[in-house]
Order: structure tokens, then C-alpha cells, then sequence
């Protein structure tokens, strides 16, 4: 059962929602078609959370510690035919970190990716 948790966040709200969407957009993006993606705002650490899950095609551990970077791209071929710049997951953590909030990642290739990044309560 979901606990009501009221906090105030202090920050861009057009940065937060582009921050948000980005994320969403790559687990569409990456994920095959008819595949569950759960979107879920939640208490993690005593901290607001916004967390995307995907089903989608997950990242090799090597790559996880360099998708952040700009212009960075899996140099996997099946990633490749995936449209893009690399620089969303730059542009997310860029606005996270400069709020001092904290982005995560954590993925297995071939079962799904999830992202997370929380914000401080207030």
C-alpha cells in the first residue's frame, strides 16, 4: 500500500519534466514493442525518487559507467540502428548533479534498464 509523503522540491520544474521525459523517452525507445514500462515517483532513502523501469534491451556493465557522457553510444551494432545523439542521459545528469541530486542506473543486457534519480526533501 502507497504512503501519502509531502515534500516541496526547489528546483527548475521545466528542467525537472525534461529530466523526466528523457528518461521515458529512451525506455520507449529501447524497449520492444508491447513491453511494460513502470514509472513511479516514490520515497527512496527518506528522499523524493522518480524511477523508470524498462524491459527493454538492458546495458552491458561497461557501457553504464559511460552512458551519462555526452555524445556517448553503445557500440553494440543493435544499439546503433536506435536514433539519436547520446545526449539525453548527459543532459539529465548534467541537471541532477548541478542540484546536487543524485541519478542511478542499474541494468543487465537483454532484461531492462532502471533509472533513478532522487531529489532532497525540503
Amino acid at each position: 500500500m502507497a504512503h501519502e509523503h509531502r515534500t516541496y522540491v526547489f528546483g527548475d520544474k521545466d528542467r525537472i519534466g525534461q529530466a523526466m521525459s528523457n528518461l521515458l523517452s529512451n525506455a520507449i525507445k529501447y524497449s520492444p514493442d508491447g513491453s511494460k514500462i513502470q514509472v513511479t515517483i516514490h520515497v527512496y532513502d527518506g528522499k523524493p525518487a522518480f524511477t523508470v523501469k524498462d524491459d527493454g534491451i538492458g546495458i552491458h556493465e561497461e557501457d553504464q559507467k559511460k552512458i551519462f557522457e555526452r555524445f556517448y553510444r553503445a557500440k553494440e551494432r543493435t544499439v546503433q540502428t536506435y536514433p539519436g545523439f547520446g545526449i539525453g542521459l548527459f543532459i539529465v545528469k548534467e541537471f541532477v548533479e548541478r542540484h546536487g541530486w543524485l541519478i542511478t542506473v542499474q541494468s543487465q543486457k537483454g532484461k531492462g534498464s532502471t533509472f533513478t534519480f532522487t531529489l532532497p526533501d525540503v
